[in-house]
């Protein structure tokens, strides 16, 4: 009886293509997948099933009808990924799969009750129509974490015979989108440069619909460049570039450095760019030699990356003069920062240039520039049904396939145009290698059938499985990306010239991969993300891991230009090696290359892999030093592009200052309390921020170097003026201002706090002194700030400037000035992505705006501006920002909605110890009181009494002034002149300068309406 049951189990196995692994007691396990994928090995496992349910069904007859004991089965199904290998010794050794799967597999089938199939929702999802199916709900299996719904299979639908196909990709239902881009093209020929976004999903046919475009445009007048983002330099500054440019001058590994620096040279010259600088910058980028930084030597790292940007921009300038050009950049969705920076700035500039920007990318991504007019958007949808039947008959040639298949095809294809030609192939292909007349028989009607294959990764493991020897390079080749060169390839490959060669022509017979160029000299790219992906994913993960030590040692060896160029790279494959203390190296040092360049986003990304790589080296000091040095590099870019109150910024520096309390002091130690200290101070959190504040003056004094004392004081005046102390905050910028020297400390920008302190202090100086009464210094301090960001050309030290100096100008209320510079903040803060200063660049632009007659929208502004701080802002800066905005809806008659908006920031005030601008908080909210009628002229007095008391200790001249004005006006009219004349005299005599400004004239006019003893 178990010899006769475990006869119909491996017929119905092998008849579908699986085999028998196990035999235990009554159980049978059977694998379908291995040794050979399959394009439908879910549908060959459920077919099996069914027609072993249907044998042991007959087989229980005919021992029904001889008197014995009847029997029945149990069948379970689930689909995933195994390790097979052979386990034991010598003629003990077995096959076994290893992996949760065959476990899973067990539990499914126990779930099953007698005579019934039951498949896992994985499995029933690639059966897709093919089966008819019952849900089971979801089950709890034994030693599986979560549950899984269950299917149980009753019958298998009939499917047609599969016949002889062939294949052709035509292009299909895009004659819209042709006619657009014609139509873009010939407006750019017309010196009307145009930008076409061209967005779909993987496989919708974006690469395809340009391919057309250039064959049927047929203008020899077109020049094209083509650029390619890459998911493994998703964070490297500038690669589609840098890659454009070596497929010019010859890439790494196939010229020599000379021949490719010749190369560069001529390039840029027939360009009209033949100054030492641009070559110097572009020869930099491309890593040829450490030469040309002699040229460099005077720029700031943001003077050099922007001057990179507008060389690379004057390069294709100058070529689209010579000839119309069309410049492709594909796969935006893996774009790097700087990049996106570069190509948001062609946008700006190829209004009146002969050149058509052709950008494509996956839905998800979503690009972040203005949409000019000469800008249009191409969404690229599904095909229709018709259309897809045409492509799949397009693809198939001469030969042909049944209804039946093409209809499925197009059912599970979703009219994605990639999905039908490889699915398609897959058929077709297999149908070769098997024969007509081999194709598979349907389980219940006899007839021939064939399954389509259910999911692209499926058809794309089975046609890697036909390609033969050929499959291990694409194997190789996949870790390497999905563009490689034949050197790097080489590199890491152990066949001889002549048989790698042979290996890459038939994976380019196969269309597996794309050839540019001939070996060695050769460029390769897997035609489509999804093809490199399958062929990474069928190595073992121990053989990813040495191909990958393989790749990063190789390249180390044979590529030396790499550790300068593409640090990240070497970083990646050492990581995926496993190799962490390798990886970090390169990490870091890719890292400090993108700080150097202002790539903040590129830095963090960076220096985030090269920690994630650290936890997993063991617990030593000279690990936390290592993580230190990292923290203390990551946090910058952290403060720039998080915020300088981002919780990541926050528990970054609490973690370094954690590490440095045990090493003890160091410079890395004294950067790390600088970093904490500015996290604390812009959450809110004065007390515990001037405690770290003084943690840093005794720090720079056992350090004893100016470097040190310049950013203790730095840390003083912040907190200082935080606290609304202006004559301490005034006193420390001031030894801020004279230590500060630009060349010596222009790195600071990259340690502290992400901006210069030279900026901060004037920038804050000039804010102490109009608060203590010298506007005009104020005015020449915040000028200075300006200046110093201008000269540095340091985009977030820039901002700051722009922040610091629009308060100073609404402060001292020059309102025009204050609108000016409130709008060139917001700006940079857009062009940049600092968020946490555009609130009050907002705030005060639309405040300016209402008191100069622009009511409506400037208040619209405000409120705007109050929505933006409260998500992005840092706190500490609240009650600042509400104190703008009240005062503009005061102007504007709107004294309750002030009110509710100075009770907060009051509120603030008082929870936080955030002083700054706490008087003209009390003076404004006792004003609208009184002008309410909410207090009496009594009460008024008292409370104004009290904020010209709170100004005096604060030392704020200015805002003690402020509440000194409508302090006079309520004892003048109490009849009590002489004390509001004596109040008005005493303070007005201790100003020295400011007299022309508003606060001044006012006081000034009331004095003489009082007059004289």
């Amino acid at each position: 009886m178990l010899r006769a049951y475990q006869q119909v189990c491996v017929a119905c196995v092998e008849r579908y293509g699986g085999s028998i692994h196990q035999y235990a007691g009554d159980g049978v396990l059977a694998y379908f997948g291995y040794p050979e994928a399959h394009d439908n090995d879910a549908e060959r496992a459920t077919l099996a099933g069914l027609d072993i349910a249907v044998g042991v069904k007959r087989l229980a007859a005919d021992m029904r009808e001889r008197g014995e004991p009847e029997i029945a089965v149990r069948i379970g199904v689930h689909t995933g990924l195994v390790v097979v290998g052979e386990m034991g010794s010598g003629e003990a050794r077995e096959v076994h799969a290893i992996g949760e799967t065959p476990n899973i597999a067990a539990r499914i089938q126990g779930e099953a009750t007698a005579g019934t199939l039951c498949v896992s929702a994985p499995t029933a999802r690639l059966l897709n129509r093919r089966f008819q199916t019952r849900s089971l709900g979801c089950r709890p299996l034994k030693g599986v974490a979560k549950e899984i719904e269950l299917f149980v299979v009753d019958a298998a639908h009939p499917a047609s015979e599969e016949r002889t196909a062939g294949q052709a990709l035509p292009l299909i239902g895009r004659e819209r989108e042709l006619a657009h881009l014609e139509d873009c093209w010939a407006r750019a020929c017309r010196s009307q440069g145009q930008a076409v976004l061209v967005s779909g999903q993987g496989g919708i046919g974006k690469s395809r619909l340009l391919a057309a475009f250039r064959e049927r445009d047929g203008d020899t007048r077109m020049a094209w460049r083509s650029i390619h983002c890459s998911p493994f330099y998703q964070n490297s500054a500038l690669y589609p570039m840098i890659d454009l440019i070596e497929r010019n001058i010859g890439r790494a590994g196939g010229a020599s450095v000379p021949d490719r620096s010749a190369a560069l040279r001529r390039a840029l010259h027939a360009a009209g760019l033949a100054d030492e600088t641009s070559f110097s910058l572009i020869a930099s980028l491309v890593g040829l030699g450490a030469d040309h930084e002699a040229a460099l030597r005077d720029l700031a790292p943001d003077q050099r990356r922007r001057r990179t940007l507008d060389t690379l921009i004057a390069w294709l300038n100058a070529d689209a003069r010579k000839q119309p050009l069309l410049v492709l950049v594909e796969d935006l969705h893996w774009i790097d920062a700087s990049t996106r920076d570069l190509i948001g700035t062609l946008l700006e500039r190829i209004a009146d240039v002969p050149i058509l920007l052709v950008l494509t990318f996956r839905p998800e991504f979503v690009p972040g520039w203005a949409l000019h007019g000469h800008v249009s958007l191409l969404p690229l949808g599904p095909l229709t049904a018709e259309q897809s039947v045409v492509v799949a008959g397009g693809i198939m040639g001469a030969q042909v396939l049944p209804d039946d298949v093409v209809r499925q095809v197009v059912q599970r294809t979703d009219g994605v145009p990639l999905f039908v030609e490889e699915l398609i192939k897959a058929i077709v292909e297999a149908q070769a290698v098997a024969g007509v007349d081999a194709a598979l028989p349907n389980a219940l009607g006899g007839q021939p059938a064939f399954e389509v294959p259910a999911t692209l990764r499926d058809s794309l493991t089975a046609r890697l499985d036909r390609l033969g020897d050929a499959k291990q390079v694409a194997q190789l080749a996949s870790v390497l990306g999905r563009e490689f060169d034949y050197a790097m390839l080489q590199a890491i490959c152990d066949l001889p010239h002549a048989d790698l060669e042979q290996k890459l022509a038939a994976l380019n017979r196969a269309e597996i991969i794309h050839q540019r160029g001939v070996p060695p000299r050769s460029h390769y790219t897997f035609k489509h993300a999804l093809i490199q992906e399958a062929a990474y994913d069928t190595l073992l993960k121990s053989t990813r891991t040495q191909v990958h030590q393989r790749a990063a040692e190789s390249f180390v060896r044979s590529f030396p230009e790499l550790e300068e160029s593409r640090p990240e790279l070497l970083a990646y494959h050492f990581s995926r090696a496993l190799m962490p203390a390798r990886a970090i190296e390169y990490w870091r040092r890719a890292g400090e290359i993108a700080v150097s360049r202002s790539g903040y986003s590129e830095a963090i990304a960076h220096l985030g892999a090269a920690l994630e790589q650290l936890a997993l080296l063991p617990d030593t000091p000279q690990r936390m030093a290592t993580e230190l040095a990292l923290r203390v590099r990551i946090g910058p870019a952290l403060l720039a592009i998080k915020g300088m109150s981002a919780p990541e910024a926050g528990e970054n520096y609490e973690r370094a200052c954690t590490i440095a309390d045990r090493l003890g002091d160091s410079a890395e130690r004294f950067m790390a309390m600088w970093g904490d200290w500015i996290a604390k101070l812009t959450t809110g959190r004065l007390d515990a921020s001037a405690r770290r504040s003084d943690d840093l003056v005794a720090l720079s004094q056992r350090l004893g170097q100016e470097e040190y004392v310049l950013q203790a004081h730095h840390s003083r005046w912040t907190n200082f003026f935080g606290m609304g102390d202006a004559r301490i905050t005034r006193a420390d910028t001031q030894v801020g201002i004279r230590l500060y020297d630009p060349e010596r400390h222009r790195h600071h920008r990259h340690v502290y706090g992400g901006h210069d302190p030279g900026v901060c202090a004037c920038g804050v100086g000039a804010n102490a002194a109009w608060l203590a009464g010298y506007p005009d210094e104020a005015m020449r301090l915040a000028a200075r700030a300006l200046a110093i960001g201008e000269e540095i050309e340091h985009p977030f030290s820039q901002s700051l400037a722009w922040f610091w100096a629009t308060i100073a100008a609404f402060g001292t209320r020059d309102y025009a000035l204050a609108r000016n510079h409130a709008e060139a903040l917001s700006q940079a803060c857009g062009k940049h992505g600092f968020r946490q200063w555009s609130g009050l660049g907002m705030v005060v632009a639309g405040a300016c705006r209402a008191m100069a007659g622009e009511t409506g929208f400037g208040l619209k502004l405000v409120e705007q501006a109050v929505i933006e701080h409260r998500q992005f802002g840092p706190p500490n800066w609240t009650g600042i920002l509400l104190t703008c905005a009240a005062t503009a809806h005061v102007h504007a008659g709107d004294p309750a909605h002030a009110l509710e908006l100075l009770t907060e920031a009051i509120g603030i005030s008082t929870k936080t110890g955030v002083g700054i601008l706490r008087p003209e908080m009390q003076r404004l909210q006792t004003e609208v009181l009184l002008l309410a009628k909410q207090i009496d002229s009594m009460e008024a007095i008292a409370r104004l009494e009290e904020t010209t008391a709170l100004a005096r200790q604060q030392g704020a001249l200015a805002l003690e002034w402020r509440a000194t004005l409508p302090l006079a006006r309520l004892y003048a009219g109490l009849g009590n002149r002489d004390r509001a004349r004596d109040l008005l005299r005493s303070k007005y005599a201790a100003f020295t300068e400011g007299f022309t400004l508003p606060d001044l004239i006012e006081g000034k006019r009331l004095l003489d309406e009082l007059g004289s003893r």
